[in-house]
């Protein structure tokens, strides 16, 4: 890691890659250090080569080669003082890597103990925790050689990575309580939620570090421990790092892995692009890098699949650049909610203009934090029926659907109710007249509450649309699209009550000048028609619409997840007493089915009476019972989201 951020005028340009093209080394200034004895160095004084097992240096003894590069290597040794397990770099006598290092003290970032200098050899010995775990980029290998996708989904899981954990040879591992709950709830968890948590906790390694000054500049998956408890811990093996108040050469600002590098990384690093200052590389340079490592974690999408090594340096690097501008479009995922939420994450991590990424570190956790939630509130949700299920791939159509089914059963209940109870005592004048009233009020109704319907939805609709392309739309349009599909079942009531209740009293007014005039009877009749015909819709059309809006478009409709937890408790506390009321109103239509047959039906009627009474009172029942179902899965599609009922 390297300190953040000191403007610095540019050196004159020379090369700085790497032939190998994997990593570029950074040389560093020598550092006032602790020093050793110098009792080893005559025996091995190159630190480049690697030390065979047994080999003691200083207060260690080496056990094994972990891993190494251009600027030393790691080994796992035994420290002899303290009779302790721990990894061991040899590099090097250069900078203040130790220094630096030894203020990062995070969870999830590797830790140093302690740094020991063998002078005459121009050797430092790095001692730092050994993590019982397993390289990233291992990790990623394994997890995708056999992977497949499901509906353009990876298949592997938090089950999957801790079992390739487990096979794998590891240091022994402390017992951690503590950690161990991480572990179990990863081992729940599918690609992309596993995906998030790692990143939410590289994430705030990197905030850390960056507000402490210190930028990592080579984020890679083989920099990325992930321990036997799925925790990934930041490493650094291949960096050297200076304090901000010592003279620097300009090259040590840069480099890194290309393969991960940011498009002005590699601009900085290119002698070609003298237009390119070295505080180019920046936090945001960092994000990048870790967006491309999540990206690869989740996808197996490699991020540089081709580099030649006998292109020239300049023009290598320039195309890098170039295809590393035009990374940022992801594939749009054929679902929305948790896995475009997640696309937009990488997407914020690596737009080619560092402005228009994630600003911090920690807006990126924040992000990938809520994007995990939302997928567990997706994996909790009740599934759909498989009939309503198809309806799902075309989910405004469904909601259309949803709304008018419930219209239909009214009409029935009014059309069934007015041929037995109204039409047979009308003259044959009041008759035609009622058809007529019939066909012109349905003809207004049905298309004004449609339009009106549509209308109010069209707004929604046009966002889902753009979540569905991809784009990038800001948080507060996408807010005001929840909060209008959440009053949507509240404005359809409103249009039902409208299209229904009316007609009560508007039919006998119509027909009161055609014939003798209409007994009081009649008129009741028609006011028990549209009422319990009214209540059907009412009752149906608030609680299918209220389920269509929570289980399928509400998870939808996400992008910006920052503070998923407070907006969701906002916007849903209140749907609990809309549940209440779809109780009441299934409860109320029996009732009101009985009061109403009791007043309009005569004595000489009592059989009529007695069947239609049983038969509304059985049916509502059968409706209440329905109702109070699906206010059951409401309540659950909602606890499923964290908001409990008060």
């Amino acid at each position: 890691m390297t300190e953040a951020g000191r403007p610095h005028p540019s050196p004159p340009r020379t090369s700085r890659v790497n032939p190998d093209l994997e990593t570029v080394p950074i040389p560093t200034l020598d550092g006032a250090t602790v020093p050793a004895t110098d009792e080893d160095a005559a025996a091995y004084p190159n630190p480049s080569v690697p030390y065979l097992p047994g080999t003691s240096l200083a207060d260690f003894v080496i056990l094994r080669r972990l891993g190494g590069g251009g600027f030393g290597h790691v080994y796992m040794a035994r420290q002899v003082s303290l009779d302790r397990l721990v990894a061991l770099k040899v590099s090097a006598d250069r900078g203040h890597e130790g220094r630096t290092l030894a203020q990062l003290e995070h969870p999830n970032i590797v830790q140093v103990y302690s740094e020991t200098v063998i002078p005459a050899a121009q050797q430092r010995l790095l001692c730092m925790q050994l993590v019982s775990g397993m390289p990233l980029n291992d990790l990623i290998q394994r997890l995708h050689h056999h992977a497949q996708t499901t509906a353009g989904r990876p298949t592997w899981t938090g089950a999957d990575l801790l079992a390739i954990l487990d096979r794998a040879p590891l240091p022994p591992a402390l017992l951690n309580p503590t950690a161990l709950q991480g572990r179990e709830a990863l081992a729940r968890m599918d690609a992309l939620e596993a995906t998030a948590y790692l990143g939410v906790q590289l994430a705030q390694a990197l905030q850390f570090a960056h507000q402490r000054g210190v930028l990592h500049r080579d984020i890679k998956p083989a920099n990325i421990l992930v321990n036997a408890y799925g925790r990934p811990l930041l490493a650094d093996f291949n960096i050297a790092t200076h304090p901000t108040d010592s003279p620097i050469h300009h090259e040590d600002m840069v480099g890194g892995t290309l393969a991960y590098m940011a498009p002005e990384h590699l601009d900085a690093l290119n002698p070609g692009r003298p237009d390119v200052d070295w505080d180019a590389v920046t936090a945001q340079s960092d994000v990048f890098s870790l967006g491309l490592v999540l990206l690869e974690l989740w996808t197996g999408q490699t991020p540089a699949a081709h580099l030649s090594r006998s292109e020239p340096t300049v023009s290598l690097l320039l195309k890098l650049a170039q295809a590393r501008r035009r990374f940022q479009q992801l594939a749009c995922p054929k679902e929305l909610g948790a896995d475009a939420a997640m696309a937009y994450a990488l997407q914020g991590c690596l737009a080619a203009d560092p402005q228009e990424r994630w600003p911090q570190a920690m807006d990126l956790a924040a992000q990938l934090e809520g994007c995990r939630q939302l997928r567990r509130a997706e994996v909790a949700l009740p599934p759909l029926p498989p009939l309503v299920g198809l309806l799902q791939t075309r989910p405004f159509w469904g909601l259309v659907v949803i709304a008018v089914l419930p219209q239909i059963l009214a009409s029935l209940v009014n059309i069934t109710y007015n041929a037995t109870q109204i039409v047979a005592d009308l003259t044959p004048a009041q008759q035609q007249r009622f058809l007529t009233l019939l066909l012109v009020y349905n003809a207004w109704v049905y298309p004004l509450a449609v339009g009106a319907f549509v209308l109010s939805v069209r707004p929604v609709w046009q966002v889902w649309v753009a979540l569905q392309r991809g784009r990038t739309l800001a948080p507060a349009k996408v807010d005001a699209a929840r909060r209008l599909i959440l009053k949507l079942p509240v404005r359809l009531a409103w249009l039902t009550i409208l299209g229904w209740f009316p007609g009560g009293l508007i039919f006998p007014w119509q027909l009161r000048g055609v014939g003798p005039q209409l007994s009081s009877e009649v008129s009741l009749h028609f006011l028990t028609s549209f009422t319990l015909s009214g209540l059907v819709a009412l009752a149906y059309s608030l609680a299918v619409t209220q389920f269509w809006v929570l289980r399928v478009l509400y998870p939808g409709l996400w992008q910006h997840l920052g503070a998923f937890e407070s907006v969701v408790r906002r916007e849903l506390k209140t749907v609990f007493r809309r549940f209440s009321i779809i109780q009441g109103l299934a409860g109320a239509i029996p009732l009101t089915a009985a009061i109403l047959v009791l007043v309009t039906v005569d004595g000489t009627d009592a059989t009529l009476y007695r069947e239609l009474t049983v038969g509304l009172i059985l049916l509502g029942g059968v409706g209440y019972q329905v109702a109070s179902s699906m206010v059951r899965t409401l309540t659950q599609v909602v606890n499923c989201f964290g908001v409990t009922r008060a």
